[in-house]
Parts: structure tokens; C-alpha cells; sequence
């Protein structure tokens, strides 16, 4: 978790210009107190009014650029940011809290990675200038790099969850799935109320085949936060995933509640509809995530792959044509029409698709299938002898009988 640095400043004035500046610490404070209240309109309107009494305020200006941050306005943020440098560049906080806003507003990983470092170079016992450049330093690929950051923050600061449960993930990333539960135990020693160790804590247990642990730790996040879509979703997938169909569908119906504007919610329930034979259903959730998002290919091929599987194979070319039309970048999309095409004999057109699923994926052993299937059926048994054999050794469990049937 990011957070912004705050400056709290102690005024100190003298007798010529006592009443003015202390009518601008007036609405600095004032303004501290709308961030604390999450109104940062108010607190943007008392730092302006601060900053017209004292134009040349670092403070002033650094808060005003942190409100202006939580309200999105990141050009103005990175504005105020800029001046209150330029008065004080020997403030570790107004170069982090730039960083921040580069990286979170603007996503420019490596501009705020400076940032970072210039902050760090001015304190070097802050941990959190460590940990957010591991973030940005995650954001560009650079792991090896955010490791020893989050390393150091957790030196710098060891009781610090956050910092722990973001080496977990790191970790978990990297495939260190005992090193990472390591972290994201100690993250819940140090602090056992956030949902997000229990949900990071599932991820990890289910790589390492944990599963009834990792039921449990979905379970704990949605207790310890309730109201949050995405752990729903997660629990409900993890069900899913283990053929517990009403199980998953509770839970996508709870995810709905939370986040009903989410189309993968849709499609998710929509699969499990199709698992218990609720085809009705499953094709009505269907069309209300194609409702909510037109554009997203995922929506067309999970109804295309219903509409196949029902025998309405017009309906699932029309869908899977669509889907490739919003992304023909996807292997999966083009096996599944050329599959199509194969039930309605067009086995030209399939070989096509499935010529393409293969540039796309050397390694799809359901394309190479299909199209050894496809070039039979137009008597070029010799090709479709060869696709047959290397389907069979990338392993699809229908080749061997195909090759008995047609290669013989």
C-alpha cells in the first residue's frame, strides 16, 4: 500500500508579518484536516488560500499536490510537486511523493525510480522510499532490482506487513512458493486484519497444492472484507476450478452485488450455468456481458463455445468470427472456429483457421488435431497423418485413436 507523505510544519515567524503568516497556518491546517476527512476539495481550496498569503511554502504547495493526487488531477499534482522542489530540494518527501504520482498518474516507471533514489539519497532511513521504488521498479520488469528493495525496507522498518506481503508476491511470482508463504505468514503475524495477506496467503497455497488452506484463506478475506468484488470472484473461480458448480455461482453472484458492471463476472457465472446443464441461464449471461462490454472478444467466444457445444454451430461461428474480429491474436479463437467449420464441413476454411492457431501456438495440441482431422476429411491423409502424430506427441488424448482410424 502507497501512501502519500503529509508535511506538518511548525511556523516560524516574526513580529512584521506575524498575523499574515499565522492566517496561513490557519488554512494549512485547515486543510490538513479536510485530507484526514478524505475532502481534498476542501483541502485544495485552504492550501490555494494558504499559498495566496505564502506563494513560496514547500509544504503548502507538496500538500496541495497530494490532494490534487487523490482526486486524480495528476498534472496538477505533479505541477505543485515540480515548484515545491524548486524552493527545497533538500526534502526527501516532496521528491517521493512526485514519485508516486509518476508512476501511479503517469505510469513513467523510470522517471519516478529517480525520484525515489533522490529521496533516498536524502534519507536513507525512510523504508517506504524503498518500497515504492520496488514497485515501480516491479512495473518495469527490473525484479531482481525491487527484491533488494524490498529487502531493504523491511531492514530499514521489520515490523512493517505490507512490506512483507509485497515480497510474497514477488516471491510467489518466481515461482518461490515455500519463501513466499514465509513472507505473507509473517505479514499476518505483525498484522492479521488486512484481507489482502489472507487473499495473497490463498494464491500461494494453491501453487503449492495447499487447497483446503487455501479455501480457508479465501474465506478469511471475504470476511475481513466483505464488500470487496474481487475476493467473491477469486473464491468463486478457486470453486469453479474444482467442480463446485452452486458453490461458484454464490460467490459470482456475491461479486456481482459488489461490482455489477464487470463482465467477467458474467462470463464466470455463465460457465458454471453451462456445468449444470443450465444452457438458458448460462446463454442470458451470456448476452448481458456482451451488453456491458461489446468490445470484448472473451464475451462472443465464451458464448461461441456454449452455442458449439449445443449444437447451434451457426451461432457459435457467427460468435467466434466476432471475437477474432475484436482479437485475431488468439490461438484459442481460431482453433475453436476452425472446430466449428469442421461440424459444418467447411474443411478449407478450418484448415485456414487452424493454419493461423498454430503460427500463434507452435505448441496447441488441439489445433494440430483438428487440422490432421480437417485434411482428411479433404483426403490429404498423408498431411493429416503428420499433424495426427505430432498432436499425439504433445499429448491429446484423442490422437491415438485417430491415427488407428485414418493412418494405418
Amino acid at each position: 500500500m502507497k501512501k502519500l507523505l503529509i508535511a506538518f510544519v511548525v511556523l516560524l515567524l516574526n513580529n512584521a508579518c506575524w498575523a499574515q503568516s499565522d492566517k496561513a497556518k490557519q488554512y494549512f491546517e485547515a486543510g490538513i484536516r479536510c485530507d484526514s476527512m478524505r475532502d481534498y476539495k476542501g483541502a485544495i481550496e485552504n492550501y490555494t488560500k494558504a499559498l495566496a498569503i505564502d506563494p513560496n511554502n514547500g509544504d503548502y504547495l507538496n500538500n496541495r499536490g497530494i490532494a490534487r493526487h487523490n482526486l486524480q488531477d495528476y498534472k496538477g499534482a505533479l505541477t505543485d510537486y515540480n515548484r515545491s522542489i524548486e524552493l527545497d530540494s533538500a526534502k526527501g518527501d516532496y521528491f517521493y511523493n512526485r514519485a508516486i504520482t509518476k508512476n501511479d498518474g503517469f505510469h513513467e516507471y523510470q522517471a519516478a525510480i529517480l525520484d525515489y533514489t533522490k529521496a533516498i539519497s536524502l534519507d536513507a532511513k525512510n523504508a517506504d522510499y524503498y518500497y515504492n521504488r520496488a514497485i515501480s521498479e516491479e512495473g518495469l520488469g527490473m525484479t531482481a532490482d525491487a527484491m533488494k528493495d524490498y529487502d531493504a525496507a523491511i531492514k530499514v522498518d521489520p515490523n512493517n506487513g505490507d512490506f512483507f506481503c509485497n515480497r510474497a508476491i514477488l516471491k510467489n511470482d518466481q515461482k518461490k512458493y515455500t519463501d513466499a508463504l514465509s513472507d505473507i505468514n509473517k505479514a499476518l503475524k505483525l498484522n492479521s486484519e488486512p484481507a489482502n495477506y489472507y487473499y495473497n496467503r490463498a494464491l500461494i497455497r494453491e501453487n503449492l497444492q495447499v487447497y483446503d488452506l487455501a479455501m480457508a484463506d479465501y474465506s478469511s478475506a471475504v470476511e475481513h472484507d466483505p464488500q470487496n468484488a474481487d475476493y467473491y470472484f477469486a473464491r468463486g473461480m478457486f470453486k469453479y476450478e474444482r467442480d463446485i458448480y452452486p458453490g461458484s455461482i454464490t460467490d459470482f453472484n456475491m461479486a456481482m452485488i459488489f461490482e455489477p458492471g464487470n463482465c467477467v463476472h458474467y462470463t464466470s457465472r455463465a460457465n458454471s450455468k453451462y456445468m449444470l446443464d443450465d444452457i438458458k441461464g448460462a446463454l442470458a449471461d451470456c448476452n448481458k456481458a456482451i451488453e456491458l462490454a461489446p468490445d470484448t472478444a472473451d464475451n462472443y467466444y465464451t458464448r461461441g463455445f456454449i452455442l458449439l457445444n449445443t449444437d447451434d454451430k451457426q451461432g457459435a461461428l457467427t460468435d467466434f468470427t466476432k471475437a477474432i474480429s475484436l482479437n485475431n491474436h488468439n490461438a484459442v479463437y481460431r482453433t475453436l472456429r476452425g472446430k466449428t467449420r469442421i461440424a459444418l464441413q467447411q474443411y478449407n476454411e478450418a484448415i485456414t483457421d487452424l493454419n493461423v492457431a498454430i503460427e500463434l501456438n507452435p505448441e496447441s495440441e488441439e489445433a494440430f488435431y483438428l487440422r490432421g482431422v480437417a485434411k482428411v476429411k479433404i483426403a490429404k491423409n498423408a498431411a493429416g497423418c503428420d499433424d495426427l502424430k505430432r498432436a499425439d506427441e504433445l499429448g491429446y488424448k484423442d490422437a491415438k485413436e485417430a491415427l488407428k482410424a485414418y493412418c494405418k
